[in-house]
């Protein structure tokens, strides 16, 4: 596991913002059972290490190419 305190925490509208999706996405991407955005929760809090190598990595199997 990634040391949090090396990465920027940030919540899922920020994360919504960078990526340019809706928030609602976020939401629904981090109860996925099958791969859900790496991220940690706090209470009812749900936070996400901006720029993590989980954070990356997870974004990187997303990346459609030819």
């Amino acid at each position: 596991m990634t040391d949090p305190q090396q990465f920027e925490v940030i919540d899922g509208p920020t994360l919504a913002a960078r990526w340019k999706v809706p928030a609602s996405w976020v939401r629904k991407y981090c109860t996925s059972v099958d791969d859900c955005i790496p991220h940690l929760k706090m209470g009812r809090y749900t936070r996400f290490l901006w720029n993590s190598p989980e954070l990356a990595e997870w974004l990187q199997r997303r990346f459609r190419g030819k």
